[in-house]
């Protein structure tokens, strides 16, 4: 054992001979001779070859050796050297060794080469050749000397070991300060054999990803390390140092001319390499392997190691190129100057392009820079990073084409001044610009395109891509009047207006289907009409469809109690619903129901006896009409099942609470429903028994999202699927269709293997509503706020709010929480009348395209399994697409591999 005496007075002794060497020369080294092992290469300099003494390979380190990488880098930078045999990746490296790999790393060796001093060391066995680096590196603090003192083995013949190595490193990339700050504990299973001075280099270079654990989650501290560990633990380090080697060059691959490269710093700066035709160059975060020196993505950022302009060595550090998108309408193309000219915005900006700009069209086939036609809109993409670089990529989003486009007219936007319309055959939304040229006629006359309402049937003659003139082939309302009701006959169903200008009475016939909308009465029908109304109404062959009630000098009561009626006098006495009394003479102008029952004066005091309740309608002091109410229309306020009561709040926000005692409940898809099935905020309507004091019937108004399935015109059929093993047929005479507040729709108009709303009461169907059912890819869901962003099948982005008013269907599964919707989810969104939103996730498979038959819209894929289907068809309103472009299905080649997503059974996306 050494005495500490004695060991002080040592470590004293070398303090004091360091010293003076540090004085005498800034650095000591003994020339170390040239080590020649490995391949050396041959430089080609203006065009000849001359030799070099860069090695490119080691015949010992194959390609697919873990290490090659960082050993082909370090010899390239001169850091590492083989021998004649060879690198001898797996023999232990010493630690003299590792000072001179590392003094080589730090730029210092030619200061060692260069040193004439006596080198003296405290330490025994070192070698000659490595006496001047391991001075370099005492001088440099690369070592300690208590540290290395400390132990007992002889210094030149120590083995470098793990935590040794990481304090080296360390030291030799300038991160000392974040060592001492990183000597909290280690979450390596065997941190307690680290050396106390150890902990903080360790924690460092694990932090920097200069070394790893082993896979028990141990580090090995006193693990000797190969050279192959060694290269590849400097390989790491050397990004790190604050001056690199002047060998290597880091920038953005900007061209490529056969074997050289154009690469682009952050700064700006271009420099040209000639890469050696068998340098190796690797892809980033793979070590093994290698890439041609051609297969480098263009503005790729890459570091090579050089010499005299001759790349040697070459790693792409990122091939994730950041792309700026720049979307405009072609104005001019200049191919010799290589300029695209575009408008965006209004203003015209001219772009130079890379010469090897690659140009795709829709479909992601290539086409030529000649091929761009002026008015075509395009995306241009260029590199973010680099200020001054080219246009490197076009793509054509639209063509100016000249076509005829038939369809339903959707709108017109004169902000932007395009029309957009919902093409006929493929069911989507296109839009063209609209100019101070496009016409718009009626049957050969000009017609003012305010009178275009959503769902007319028009035709676009597109040219250059704008629309050049509108057709209105059909209007979906044929004559649009309005005035004040003069007469309203329900027995000839006749109503005639005065029209507001004075100029005369205009008469048209009425339907039971004629849907009457009156504010505040959601459920109102040409009984609820008066004459005196101010109204809009739609006709189609002289048939009112919808009769719209924008002023009314009608009040109305609900369930006033008959007083007294004085049969003589023709008087009626009420209580209304106020509590106020009220006397109203009768007369044959005064409309009086039994419920639906039209009522004589004669038979008046039969029915309407004191005690009825009964509604009323009064202008003028004047009673318009009176019903006895055998049923009244709200919503259900409150249940108590105890008291056997229901409270109901009319639409004018009254509130009536009755008695019940069983009713009957009537509930679509319910065959046997009971009062555990109502809850509050249902719409209802509730039917007395005779004297009017308790509920017998209550029907609930839903909204039933159904798939339509098969359609019987003639007939006036329709079957659809109310759920997954639920079909039912409808006749639909006299039940009105409608889509958006519009009429006069029939069977024909509703689409086949799409999603309708049925509106019921009860279990009758009363209502059929066109939805526009929204498809798209979900994006992002956030349930905080009940929302939901997807991009739908017109690639435009849409914000689904549900709410909490929402279901969520995927397969026979039903999910109450947003957070059941991911990302990349393909679905299909409806929001009833009601408020409900429905989503319906599609299901999705990856198949492999066999043939496309376009008669039949089938396509047939590649089977795994006999029994696996292979033939669907295709939906008539089907997305298919490559990316962003939509492509016709005849484009789906044998061999393809596809993502198919099924609505109904049938094929409503495919995503090449």
């Amino acid at each position: 054992m050494i005495n500490p005496k004695n060991r002080k007075i040592k470590l004293a002794v070398t303090g004091s001979l360091i010293t003076s060497m540090v004085l005498a020369s800034a650095a000591y080294a003994a020339p170390a001779p040239q080590n020649t092992g490995g391949v050396a290469a041959l430089a080609v300099t203006n065009g000849q070859t001359v030799p070099t003494t860069m090695k490119l390979s080691f015949p010992d380190v194959p390609s697919t050796h873990w290490a090659s990488k960082h050993i082909l880098k370090l010899a390239a930078l001169g850091i590492v050297e083989g021998e004649d045999t060879g690198y001898k990746p797996e023999n232990e490296v010493s630690q003299q060794d590792v000072i001179i790999m590392a003094i080589r790393m730090m730029g210092l060796e030619p200061q060692v080469k260069s040193s004439t001093a006596t080198t003296n060391l405290p330490f025994a066995e070192v070698r000659d050749d490595a006496k001047g680096y391991v001075a370099m590196a005492i001088e440099k603090g690369l070592i300690a000397m208590n540290e290395e003192l400390a132990s007992p083995v002889k210094w030149g013949s120590r083995a470098a070991t793990r935590e040794w190595v990481a304090k080296m490193i360390i030291r030799a990339i300038g991160k000392q300060d974040l060592a001492t700050t990183s000597t909290g504990p280690s979450s390596f299973a065997d941190a307690s054999k680290f050396s106390a001075s150890s902990l903080g280099y360790i924690n460092a270079a694990v932090a920097l990803k200069l070394v790893y654990g082993f896979e028990d989650n141990t580090f090995q501290p006193a693990g000797t390390v190969t050279r192959a560990q060694m290269a590849t633990f400097l390989s790491r380090a050397e990004p790190y140092m604050e001056t690199r080697s002047a060998k290597g060059y880091t920038g953005f691959l900007t061209q490529v001319d056969g074997s050289t490269w154009t690469l682009q710093d952050k700064n700006g700066q271009t420099k040209q390499i000639q890469m050696y035709p068998t340098a190796p160059v690797y892809n980033t975060g793979e070590d093994t392997r290698k890439l041609a020196i051609g297969d480098v993505k263009l503005y790729s950022e890459v570091y090579v190691v050089t010499d005299n302009n001759v790349g040697y060595f070459g790693e792409v550090l990122s091939d994730e190129v950041q792309l700026q998108s720049i979307t405009g309408t072609v104005v001019s193309v200049d191919i010799n100057a290589l300029t695209v000219t575009v408008l965006i915005d209004g203003m015209e900006s001219t772009y130079a392009l890379a010469t090897n700009v690659s140009i795709l069209d829709k479909n992601g086939g290539g086409v030529s820079l000649g091929s761009l036609l002026v008015d075509s809109v395009i995306e241009m993409k260029k590199n973010t990073l680099i200020p001054s670089s080219k246009i490197q990529q076009i793509l054509v989003k639209q063509v100016p084409v000249n076509k005829t486009v038939d369809g339903t007219f959707v709108a017109i936007d004169t902000q932007a001044k395009i029309i957009k319309i919902k093409e006929a055959v493929s069911g989507l939304e296109e839009s063209y610009p609209i100019t101070a040229l496009t016409t718009v006629t009626l049957a050969d006359k000009p017609f003012d395109p305010a009178g275009l309402y959503e769902g007319d049937t028009i035709r676009i003659d597109v040219k250059s891509g704008k629309a050049n003139a509108v057709t209105v082939v059909k209007q979906l309302v044929e004559l649009r009047d309005e005035g004040k009701i003069k007469i309203i006959d329900l027995n000839s169903m006749i109503i005639n207006l005065q029209r507001p200008t004075g100029s005369g009475l205009s008469a048209y016939s009425l339907s039971s289907a004629t849907q009457v909308v009156i504010n505040g009465n959601p459920y109102a029908t040409i009984k609820d009409l008066n004459v005196g109304d101010d109204v809009k109404v739609e006709v189609n062959g002289n048939v009112v469809d919808r009769i719209i009630v924008t002023a009314s000098k009608v009040q109305s009561f609900s369930m006033a109690t008959i007083f007294s009626y004085d049969a003589t006098e023709k008087i009626l006495t009420v209580k209304d619903e106020f509590g106020n009394f009220a006397v109203y003479p009768l007369s044959t102008k005064t409309k009086m129901l039994y419920d639906e029952m039209d009522v004589s004066l004669d038979n008046f005091s039969t029915y309407f006896v004191k005690g009825k309740r009964v509604n009323l309608s009064v202008t003028d002091k004047t009673l318009v009409s009176i019903q006895i109410t055998t049923r009244l229309d709200g919503t259900l306020a409150q249940i108590n099942t105890t008291s056997g009561e229901m409270t109901i709040r009319t639409s004018n926000n009254l509130i009536y609470t009755y008695k019940y005692v069983n009713p009957y409940i009537e509930l679509a898809g319910k065959s046997s429903a009971a009062i555990a099935d109502l809850k509050p905020g249902d719409s209802v309507r509730i039917g007395f028994n005779a004297s009017q004091d308790q509920i017998v019937h209550v029907q609930v108004r839903t909204a039933l999202i159904v798939q339509t399935i098969s359609k019987d015109i003639p007939n006036q059929k329709i079957t659809v699927r109310e759920n997954d093993t639920t079909t039912a047929e409808y006749y639909l005479n006299a039940i009105p269709i409608v889509r958006n507040g519009q009429t006069a729709l029939s069977l024909s108009d509703i689409p086949l293997d799409d999603w309708v709303e049925f509106d019921y009461i009860g279990r009758t169907l009363e209502t059929i509503r066109l939805v526009n059912p929204i498809r798209g890819k979900v994006t992002a869901v956030d349930a905080s706020q009940g929302k939901v962003t997807l991009t739908d099948y017109n690639n435009a982005t849409q914000t689904i709010t549900a709410g909490t008013n929402f279901q969520i269907k995927s397969g026979t599964t039903t999910y109450s929480t947003l957070e059941s919707l991911k990302p990349e989810d393909r679905v299909q969104v409806v929001t009833d009348s009601k408020g409900k939103t429905m989503f319906v996730v599609l299901s999705g498979q990856t198949r492999v395209v066999s043939t496309y038959n376009a008669g039949t819209k089938e396509v047939a894929f590649q089977r795994s399994l006999l029994t696996e289907p292979y033939l669907y068809v295709l939906h008539d309103n089907a997305y298919v697409h490559q990316g962003t472009s939509v492509i016709s299905p005849s484009f789906l080649a044998y061999g393809d591999t596809v993502q198919v997503y099924f609505l109904g059974g049938k094929i409503i996306e495919i995503s090449k």
